[in-house]
């Protein structure tokens, strides 16, 4: 069934606003500091979380948080600043230039430690500053464009691997364990990729489509992602509601499986919460 432009986006809302409130993402004096990446996800979460604190009459504040890799990104970077003109002017946007900053690039430090796998790399250094930056900024939650798709398809690899333990941190909201640990929020957690294309294209909200990795010299495309999303949106052709019904069992594991989830502790180098004594980001840029 088809639905009409205002039928489907007041739906897309109810969904978001939805999870919003069950699971209490914004709250009163909320400074939520929400990652974009230039693509269709990330703005359209800190479209709705800016759309529900006026919605809401919630004294909370919303920002844009971005890390610029290197020189070469500075169209994504471009793209950015036009989306948060569209959408809201005022919106603030607070931008980490990488290469500034540390006098290196993910590229040069790839070579540096033999890393053939420069991805990891990238996502080693997001995840860093997206928690780092925003905190010092004074910002108490981070928000991500992570939606319903990518958790689902997330969980059925770590089942093929025979990890399920990850699925630990599948959950609209992941609580700090960490005095420097920010409180990470997923608004989009019932909707899926397709669903946040069509939002943005209906209100003419640019993103990125195609682009070419300067490291990699390819397009940024997941290819086996893309198949598995192309999957388990076949399945819901015949069985109404799968993603919906896959992703609140998912919850519903993820809910048993936090006392497994280990606390992090400080990086013996730079205080940051990690895992190990030095964190992987200290170790990538050989911070002594």
């Amino acid at each position: 069934m088809r639905l009409c432009r205002d039928c489907f986006l007041r739906i897309y809302e109810r969904k978001i606003f939805r999870i919003i409130k069950k699971f209490k993402l914004v709250q009163k004096h909320d400074k939520i500091a929400v990652a974009l990446s230039g693509g269709k996800d990330s703005i359209a979460a800190l479209f709705k979380l800016q759309k529900f604190i006026e919605t809401e009459g919630i004294r909370a504040t919303v920002s844009a948080y971005h890390i610029l890799l290197s020189k070469d990104f500075k169209p994504i970077h471009n793209l950015i600043k036009k989306q948060i003109k569209d959408i809201n002017g005022d919106i603030k946007l607070y931008v980490t230039d990488f290469q500034k900053e540390f006098n290196t690039t993910p590229l040069e430090i790839a070579k540096k430690v033999k890393e053939k796998n420069i991805c990891s790399i990238c996502a080693t250094i997001k995840r860093y500053l997206m928690n780092k930056v925003p905190r010092e900024l004074g910002f108490n939650k981070v928000a991500t464009g992570h939606h319903m798709d990518d958790f689902i398809v997330f969980f059925i690899k770590d089942l093929l691997s025979q990890q399920p333990e990850w699925a630990a941190k599948f959950m609209p909201i992941l609580p700090s364990t960490h005095p420097k640990q920010l409180a990470r929020i997923r608004p989009l957690f019932e909707v899926g990729g397709n669903e946040n294309k069509l939002f943005c294209e209906l209100n003419n909200i640019p993103y990125l489509k195609d682009f070419t990795c300067p490291f990699l010299n390819k397009k940024m495309i997941d290819v086996t992602r893309e198949r598995w999303f192309k999957e388990i949106y076949e399945i819901e052709k015949w069985n109404k509601n799968f993603r919906l019904h896959f992703i609140k069992g998912i919850v519903k594991i993820s809910e048993q499986l936090q006392t497994r989830l280990t606390k992090p502790v400080a990086c013996e180098r730079c205080g940051e919460p990690t895992k190990e004594k030095i964190c992987r980001f200290c170790r990538l840029i050989g911070r002594k």
